[in-house]
């Protein structure tokens, strides 16, 4: 199996259309691994990409643009309400805005009776209430247009079949509620609302959590799914990047699950 995914971003799938072109993405937790081949397949496929993650993280995004034509970073703590509702009404009064992409936050992994409140609340606040907050900012500058679409990414562990992610597991069911009602709220303004749950992408977190164990690991995920191969950051992104394009345009409501068939 192949794990090399720190540092560069790998070159892009060819893409034969450029679905995206002229329309202005907006991509939180960009530094992510998901955020970066995200970034990256969105530019290609036309889309001007910016790009938001923590400050301290600044010299990695202006990295990254040198490596992304026309994608912009900025630095924002999604956590800080204030600095997030201000930096979406800035970005959407400089180039309005017509796509949001909120990616999730990592995850806590802590048996049940280990994990203590503040750490739930943390998990909730970091993936969900975020992504609430900048919907609602950027939501209000889509509505006069009468068009967007708001992606959420989350993980499928609030189907229950996952030990020791009860804080992520409850942040994702979350995004997915969160998605549908939001959906039926913004539909008659033109605005899709969809979640998407991505399964087992395999990245370099696996050598850090699992170690001598990544093997059996991998045998195991592949025993599960229904597809043979582990899923790539790429896979997730094509996915984001079809829901972010007009082909999608009558897509809404809905929680896309990219899990192999598990």
């Amino acid at each position: 199996m192949n794990h090399a995914f720190a540092g560069s971003v790998a070159e892009p799938r060819p893409v034969t259309n450029l679905w995206l072109s002229g329309k202005h993405v907006v991509l939180t937790r960009a530094l992510s691994l998901l955020g970066r081949v995200q970034a990256q397949v969105l530019t290609a496929a036309g889309a001007r990409v910016t790009m938001l993650d923590l400050p301290t993280l600044s010299v990695d995004g202006a990295e990254l643009m040198r490596d992304l034509a026309g994608a912009r970073f900025r630095g924002v703590d999604l956590n800080v309400p204030a600095d997030a509702r201000r930096a979406s009404m800035e970005l959407a009064s400089q180039d309005p805005i017509d796509v949001l992409v909120n990616n999730v936050a990592p995850q806590v992994k802590l048996p049940f009776g280990q994990l203590s409140v503040d750490d739930f609340e943390r998990q909730i606040h970091s993936s969900c209430t975020a992504a609430f907050l900048m919907t609602r900012a950027i939501a209000e500058s889509m509505k006069p247009r009468g068009r967007g679409s708001v992606i959420n990414l989350c993980a499928p562990t609030h189907n229950g079949e996952w030990n020791g992610y009860a804080s992520y597991a409850a942040s994702n069911g979350a995004i997915v509620g969160l998605s549908r009602s939001l959906a039926r709220e913004l539909g008659s303004f033109g605005i899709r609302v969809n979640a998407v749950s991505a399964g087992a992408v395999t990245s370099n977190a696996d050598i850090r959590i699992f170690g001598d164990r990544l093997s059996e690991y991998d045998e195991w995920i592949i025993r599960n799914q229904c597809l043979k191969r582990r899923i790539l950051p790429e896979d997730v992104a094509d996915l984001v990047m079809f829901l972010a394009s007009d082909r999608a345009s009558m897509i809404t409501g809905q929680n896309l699950v990219i899990d192999g068939g598990w």
